[in-house]
Order: C-alpha cells, then sequence, then structure tokens
C-alpha cells in the first residue's frame, strides 16, 4: 500500500525457542500504524488502531477481535469519557470518566455500576491531601469496596495511609533524610530497613527479626542474605562480569546478549551451568517485550521437558500487556483495558469482565466481578509482597508495570516479577540487573534499588526510569537522579544545560504534578541517544 511506502514494514525477532518470530506493520495514510501483527510460534496475533481527527486513539482491535471504543470529549480530546468494548454487542467498561479542572483522572463509574474515586480536596479531609476510594454503587457512603486517605509529613512525604474499609491495613511510614523508606507499620507487619551511602539496602527488621543483606566489596553486588541471630544463609546470589545475577539460591538464571533472562534452571550437582535442568523459557520481541512464556517441569537440560504451559503475550504500543493467548491453540487467556499509563481498568477472562480498583501509584488493591463482588483481595508490602487473601482469578500484575511470574519450583523469596527491561525481586527489594540508565538513579540511590527506595511516591512503569506520582498539596520532587546524571553527561560529553528561561523552579504553576521528572527523563533519554536535546518544558 503507498501508505507503507519508506516505513518500518516488519522485524525479526527470532530466539531459539521461536526461530521464526517477527513483528510487521500497516500504517494509515497520515503514517500512523494502523495495524501490528506479530508472528509467534505459527500463529499470527493482529492488533489494530484507529484514531480521531486529532491523532488520539479511538479505537483498540485485539487479536480475539475484541473492539474496545475511547469516546473522547469533543472540547478536550485528551479525556477520554466513555469507555466501551465491542464484540457481538457492546459493554460499558467505563461511563462516565471524570478527570480535575486541571485534566487529571478524578475518577469513573464502572460497567458493572462500581463507582472509583480519586479526591484531591485537601480542605475536605483536614490533615489527608488525597483520598483514593471505590463503593459498589454512587449511593454507598462510607465507601465499601476501598477506602484510603493520605497524610503527609512536614517535608510533604506520605507519612500515613489510613484504610477506611479495612483498618487493619491501615500503615505508618518513615524516611531517612535521603528520602529513602525506612520503616513501615501496620497491623498486619512492622517493617523496617537501613541502607549505605549508595542506597543498597543492608538490613531488613521484619516483626522483630532482622536480616543483614551483604554485598561484595567494591560494588553495589547483594552476594547473601544472612540471619542476624543465627548468622544462617536465608538467600545467596552470583553474578556475572556484567552486575546480572546469574543465580538465586537454587534457581540459575541464564540470559543472553542482550542481558535479558531467557531461561531458568534449577542448579544441579555441577551448580548452574548447561546440565541444570530447566523450569522456565522466555522469548522476547525487539522492544525487549516478554512475549512467551513457558513453564517447564524441569526434567531436561536441553528442553522445557514437559511443558506445563505456554502463554503468548501481546502488547500495544505503549508496551502495555494487552492480551494472553495459549501458545498451543491460540485461545485467549485474558485481555486487559487500561485507562491512563499502566493503571489497569478491566480484564476479561472466559468471556467474563473484572474490574481492577488501584491506589494512588495505580497498584491493583482488589478485584471485581460483574456483580460488584471481591474476586482478588491482597495486603501489600512497600516493596511489591503481597499476601493474596482472596483469588478466585488470577491477578499478576504487582507494581505498576509489573508482572509475576509465578512456578511450583520457585521458594519464597525467589517470585520474580518481569518489568520489561529489567526482573524484579520483591522479596529483596531490588531488581537482578542494574539499572540500564547507570546514572540515571538519585544519589544515594543503588544501581539495582527499586524506585530509588522510595516505593511510596515512585514507581518504575519500566525499570529504568523512576517517576514521582504526585499527591497535592507536597513540594514538587523532580528528580535529583536527572540533576546528577546532567552533570555526569555534561562532564564527559559537553551536553548543554536548558537556558534558565526553561527552569521555571520558582513558578510551580508552569511545572504541574510529575511534568517536571518526566521532562527530565525524556530530555535524559534524548541526551543519551541521539545527537540533538530535547528542550525541557520543566527542569527539575
Amino acid at each position: 500500500a503507498a501508505a507503507n511506502i519508506g516505513r518500518l514494514q516488519w522485524i525479526s525477532d527470532a530466539g531459539p525457542v521461536d526461530p521464526l518470530a517477527r513483528v510487521s506493520f500497516d500504517y494509515h495514510a497520515d503514517g500512523s500504524v494502523a495495524t501490528e501483527t506479530r508472528h509467534q510460534l505459527g500463529r499470527d496475533y493482529v492488533i489494530g488502531y484507529e484514531y480521531d481527527g486529532l491523532g488520539e486513539v479511538s479505537a483498540v482491535t485485539y487479536p480475539s477481535g475484541l473492539v474496545v471504543r475511547f469516546e473522547r470529549d469533543p472540547a478536550a480530546p485528551n479525556r477520554v469519557l466513555r469507555i466501551v468494548a465491542a464484540e457481538g454487542g457492546d459493554t460499558v467498561l467505563a461511563d462516565p470518566l471524570r478527570y480535575t479542572t486541571a485534566g487529571r483522572l478524578a475518577g469513573f463509574v464502572a460497567g458493572n455500576g462500581v463507582e472509583y474515586g480519586i479526591d484531591r480536596t485537601p480542605a475536605v479531609h483536614g490533615a489527608f491531601i488525597e483520598r483514593v476510594w471505590a463503593a459498589t454503587s454512587p449511593w454507598v457512603s462510607p465507601p465499601d469496596l476501598l477506602d484510603l486517605s493520605y497524610a503527609p509529613d512536614p517535608l510533604g512525604r506520605i507519612d500515613f495511609v489510613a484504610d477506611g474499609v479495612d483498618p487493619d491495613r491501615s500503615v505508618d511510614y518513615d524516611y531517612d533524610p535521603r528520602g529513602r523508606l525506612t520503616s513501615a507499620v501496620s497491623d498486619a507487619w512492622n517493617l523496617s530497613w537501613t541502607y549505605d551511602v549508595a542506597g543498597n539496602r543492608l538490613s531488613e527488621t521484619r516483626d522483630g527479626a532482622t536480616t543483614n543483606y551483604n554485598l561484595a566489596p567494591g560494588t553495589n553486588r547483594l552476594t547473601s542474605v544472612t540471619d542476624a541471630a543465627t548468622g544462617g544463609t536465608v538467600h545467596f546470589l552470583e553474578y556475572d562480569e556484567f552486575g546480572s545475577a546469574t543465580r538465586l539460591d537454587g534457581l540459575c538464571l541464564e540470559l543472553d546478549a542482550a542481558d535479558r533472562l531467557v531461561r531458568l534452571r534449577a542448579a544441579g550437582a555441577a551448580g548452574c551451568d548447561a546440565t541444570a535442568n530447566i523450569v522456565e523459557e522466555y522469548e522476547y520481541d525487539e522492544r525487549s517485550r516478554r512475549t512467551v512464556r513457558r513453564a517447564c517441569g524441569g526434567e531436561s537440560a536441553t528442553a522445557c521437558s514437559p511443558t506445563l504451559s505456554c502463554t503468548v503475550f501481546v502488547h500495544d504500543r505503549q508496551d502495555r500487556i494487552l492480551a494472553e493467548h495459549d501458545c498451543d491453540t491460540g485461545a485467549v487467556l485474558a485481555e486487559y483495558v487500561y485507562l491512563e499509563g499502566h493503571r489497569l481498568l478491566a480484564a476479561r477472562r472466559a468471556g467474563s469482565w473484572y474490574w481492577y480498583l488501584g491506589d494512588h501509584l495505580g497498584v491493583p488493591r482488589k478485584v471485581v466481578d460483574e456483580a460488584g463482588a471481591v474476586v482478588w483481595d491482597g495486603i501489600w508490602e512497600p516493596f511489591g509482597v503481597v499476601n493474596e487473601t482472596v483469588s478466585s482469578v488470577p491477578q499478576p500484575f504487582r507494581l505498576p508495570g509489573q508482572y509475576e511470574t509465578r512456578h511450583p519450583f520457585f521458594a519464597a523469596g525467589q517470585h520474580l516479577y518481569d518489568n520489561h527491561h529489567r526482573w524484579y525481586l520483591p522479596a529483596l527489594g531490588r531488581y537482578t540487573q542494574v539499572d540500564p540508565a547507570r546514572c540515571a538513579s538519585a544519589p544515594g540511590s543503588g544501581t539495582y534499588a527499586y524506585a530509588e527506595d522510595d516505593p511510596v511516591a515512585r514507581v518504575d512503569w519500566t525499570g529504568q526510569a523512576v517517576h514521582v506520582i504526585d499527591i497535592p498539596g507536597t513540594p514538587a520532587v523532580c528528580g535529583p537522579g536527572i540533576q546528577e546524571c546532567i552533570r555526569k553527561l555534561q562532564a564527559i560529553a559537553a551536553y548543554p544545560s536548558p537556558p534558565p528561561s526553561q527552569r521555571p523552579n520558582a513558578d510551580p504553576s508552569r511545572c504541574p504534578d510529575d511534568d517536571c521528572y518526566r521532562k527530565g527523563i525524556e530530555w535524559l533519554r534524548d541526551a543519551l541517544w541521539s545527537p540533538d536535546v530535547v528542550p525541557l518544558a520543566c527542569w527539575p
């Protein structure tokens, strides 16, 4: 087609599991992507995109044929007012969606009648500056599904979260002078942490029992976790020359040349070598998104044998998981619909719809079915460990952008979360690989640390860029790591700083929400990967 001339047609991302894997593209006349076809394990998974007159996505067609429509406000096209799923009839997923005058999401009514709200009116709640809530209907008060209220400390950090529905889940937080989380106390647990000057965790105390985190001298590499009372080893790790973990206890982590985890093995008598039996296999696409997962029985060192399950993951243009399919039959296992960023709205499994109720970060706190009944619930620790109290349906999403991989072979503390560019160990509060940007972490935040050791107010959707989630009424936190990285870049490559007129520190109105941090990340990425520097709208 004429629209395709001069544009990328296909990319091969073949690997040992699927030597014929590739993705191809077709385009609309204006150059926007019309279809993206993933050829995986002998099947084609096609995603279609439609756009409105301003170039905003108006509909997405899933490989199953499901169409999700995004109906926008004509007066403000960046605001979606209604989300509808169509396949043999319309299913309303959200109507209406509400926004603040600044354009931030304020809530929605789900297709099952559940109302979800984000209240950012400090005067209404006294000491509390934000409230996230959900009720089985708009007429239920107080909320009966979710009711989280956030209070700041004098420096604007989240100090206390009151849970009005499950009071035993209310949490007190404390921080060190660098803003790293040092304690979290609730009725469910009493946790505290210490760090070194580089931001590496040195200890964790859980309900009075302390474990020490031991680093290889002169590095940020965690080599063991030991019981402070007995000296016994709780976990131990090994690394390759690039700083990526190759072993966690009895689990061997095998990486490809692009530093992507492609295979998990059960350590044998010879340790982690080619004779260790395979328990998991993964494939990735050209954007390092995991596209295939095979869970294996661990009976062979040369093949996934027996294959317990095989899943194909289909992603959208924003690198979010849209659907899961069975590799062998092509059957749909799950389909996902998002609001903004990585905040989940709904999922469809076995023909039924389910809605996600997230907190201020977008972490799924509860999932409800078409009748508004809770079908998934979990008690979350700050660094992502979750105790599922209700699990009638699978809910693999964890901290924003993370997807939990489970296997019967995994022991306590070995559960890995896929975070796109890195894998995360919630039990240890750190990644298995170093920060891909290296210098983008804040001073005092280790290159393996999650969200600069502040998982209460920061997220890392892709494993390579930390974002601050703004809470109204708190001082702007605009990424000291970006400042440090810019200084390093200037020292080694003479990259120019944006002119003072583009550094509106004295004018917070020009740097709303977490925009300054996001813009800093955008400038940093451009400085690292191209000769052109994108001017900052805001300067951290």
